[in-house]
């Protein structure tokens, strides 16, 4: 038995909503001489973004919401620990959230001033679906949700959709801008896949980068212009929107999403099962009512097992899950975006069914008219 026997304080009692927070933020924000040094980090930026200890030297897993506590390290160690948060119920840490937020900060020799590091850029390999009824309970079964809400614009050249129709999604996350583009292994995997099974699953590879030199540098690639007060080697401070429409690059779409992330292992692979029911608030055209909403499923494989192929063990977590494929008789699911796209903003849809985009993401049936 251990010999620590604390209880951890709860600070539920005294939360206070999102928006108060925002609306702090921005107040404290706007009387600032460099913006920049107000980092905002609310509740779900910081969940499982950090490794903390507390003083009885127990990493404290908050992937599901509360902070559950790990055996101490100075009765286990560090390593049969660390194993026990990251078999946490959310899935105890989160890397990609971690350099999200900037978390690779460091005071080495090749350090910048700041002592910060840019980010690596992030493999996905993901697939989108309708929310069968009985989806949740199955995923509750096998862990707890951790439960976040977060507000996305996108951004693009909206009289040539230049990022768009190249697969390319600029968008803010609250206060974090992020690019997500196809992966540099697409082309390989596809191939593989189409030999092997003829291509009914349709899944998404995707790199998303957050450090803004890396954003800047895709950005250049695709021709987009970067005037030269843009700034290249940090993050925009203040708002994002006026730095961005120096290049041409403005809102098509803003989207608020309330998720249900499972930290799942199935048949041995590691995934998160994200359950989304999403709220589009804003774009080129009035966005209202019950035609705003939309629920959408997804499943990111972070780990195969056994060496299977990234399709292959998706086909496996899907068919454990019951989550049909398109091959089994389910449609082909708009993601988020192209959702809004297709109900609110046709001229942008069809720009993406011209370039080909919908077809190879959607399949030969989509409507691109």
């Amino acid at each position: 038995m251990s010999r620590w026997d604390w209880s951890l304080p709860t600070a539920a009692s005294i939360a206070f909503p999102r928006e108060h927070y925002s609306a702090f933020v921005e107040r404290n924000r706007a009387g600032l001489r460099d913006p920049s040094v107000l980092i905002a980090e609310p509740n779900d930026v910081m969940q499982s973004s950090y490794v903390v200890l507390d003083e009885a030297a127990r990493f404290l897993d908050s992937s599901s919401g509360g902070k559950v506590p790990t055996e101490s390290i100075l009765d286990v160690g560090v390593e049969r620990a660390a194993a026990q948060l990251l078999r946490g119920a959310g899935g105890g840490h989160d890397k990609a959230a971690y350099y999200a937020r900037g978390g690779d900060f460091y005071l080495g020799a090749d350090s910048k001033d700041d002592g910060s590091k840019a980010p690596p850029d992030v493999e996905e390999v993901e697939i989108k679906f309708a929310v069968p009824a009985h989806l949740r309970a199955a995923c509750c079964a096998l862990g707890s949700p951790a439960e976040t809400l977060f507000t996305d614009t996108y951004f693009d050249c909206l009289d040539a959709f230049t990022l768009t129709t190249r697969d390319m999604w600029l968008r803010q996350r609250d206060a974090t801008i992020e690019l997500k583009m196809p992966s540099s292994a697409r082309r390989g995997v596809d191939a593989a896949h189409e030999a092997e099974s003829g291509g009914e699953l349709r899944v998404d590879l995707y790199t998303e980068a957050t450090s803004w030199p890396s954003i800047a540098a895709s950005l250049k690639g695709v021709g987009v212009s970067l005037p030269p007060s843009f700034p290249v080697a940090a993050s925009p401070s203040g708002a994002v929107a006026p730095w961005l429409a120096l290049s041409g690059l403005l809102p098509f779409a803003t989207i608020r999403t309330s998720r249900s992330r499972f930290a799942l292992t199935v048949r041995g692979h590691r995934v998160h099962v994200d359950l989304d029911a999403v709220c589009f608030e804003g774009g080129r055209e009035a966005v209202r009512g019950q035609a705003a909403k939309y629920a959408v499923g997804e499943v990111e494989l972070l780990e195969a097992a056994g060496g299977k192929g990234a399709r292959a063990a998706l086909a496996e977590v899907l068919n454990e899950l019951r989550i049909l494929t398109p091959a089994q008789g389910a449609p082909h699911v708009r993601g988020k975006v192209l959702e809004f796209l297709h109900r609110f903003d046709r001229v942008h849809w069809r720009a993406l069914g011209a370039s080909g985009l919908l077809t190879a993401k959607l399949g030969p049936g989509a409507d691109i008219d």
